[in-house]
């Protein structure tokens, strides 16, 4: 067993793999938990014993599949309201990938960082005026675009998360989904072993690029995950959970995904 889940990823290599929109921070370079014995997994290959629920989300109607995770509720699904507040230069703040509604049905849609916190404060005030160039670092909870009753996840809910499942260096594997993830030429399962149902499935940001966005066409679609916290590594960058296909790498908290990029959006049960 550990007491310490190390991102062992260096810089370089994360930039070369996954394009200058995560910014680095040469201060630190492992997130760290207190031991916690891992929670067994629920899920193999031939048995399926994960506890399911559903949610509805009133605002419009949609369905949602949920797991527990120790004592967490997910969404195991990606959020998918359209939340189109606007921003100083867009007439929407939530897309679909690649400007096609069937991405949107099938992958969820993509959330600047201001709107996964409801900067616009239309569903609650905890999130209110947080957005690019802001730091709001919240010790409440914040329910953001998430339907009543659930929340978007704190640094600590993920970490709560990583705990449970025991995810080190090479966990990613655990949270994957065991399809939809590139091979990239690899002899390695990269797939996933989705070992407690949480199914993350790789969906391609859109990028804030050269003074304009771009949705993932500079990397492979089906090649990353990133799921948005409340938390801000600064001004510019939020705290996020990445996985890559190239690896079962998990980077969080040692690295910033730059607020002003849109990417998916998984709710906790409050």
């Amino acid at each position: 067993m550990y007491s310490k889940m190390i991102t062992s990823m260096g810089c370089a290599t994360l930039l070369l793999s996954a394009l200058t929109f995560i910014a680095c921070d040469a201060e630190s370079s492992t997130w760290q938990a207190e031991w916690v014995e891992p929670e067994p997994p629920c899920r193999t290959s031939s048995e399926d014993n994960c506890e399911y629920g559903t949610l509805v989300d009133d605002r419009d109607g949609q369905t949602y599949k949920t797991v527990k995770i120790r004592d967490q509720w997910w969404m195991k699904e990606n959020l998918r309201f359209r939340y189109v507040e606007p921003t100083s230069t867009l007439d929407s703040s939530s897309f679909c990938y690649n400007d096609t509604l069937q991405y949107c049905e099938m992958d969820g849609r993509l959330y600047l960082w201001s709107a996964a916190m409801d900067s616009a404060g239309v569903y609650s005030d905890n999130g209110k005026g947080c957005g690019y160039a802001s730091e709001c670092n919240h010790a409440d909870v914040v329910r953001g675009v998430c339907p009543l009753g659930w929340h978007l996840p704190s640094k600590e809910d993920w970490d709560i998360l990583m705990e449970s499942t025991g995810i080190g260096s090479f966990g990613g594997e655990k949270l994957k989904a065991v399809t939809s993830w590139n091979r990239n030429g690899s002899s390695w399962n990269l797939t996933g072993t989705d070992d407690y149902s949480f199914s993350a499935y790789p969906v391609a940001p859109m990028f804030y690029l050269n003074g304009q966005y771009d949705y993932g066409r500079r990397i492979y679609y089906g090649n990353d995950a990133v799921y948005w916290s409340t938390a801000s590594k600064d001004s510019l960058n939020s705290i996020a959970l990445i996985l890559r296909s190239g690896d079962h790498h998990v980077s969080f908290g040692v690295y910033g995904f730059a607020k002003i990029n849109a990417t998916p959006v998984r709710c906790l049960k409050d």
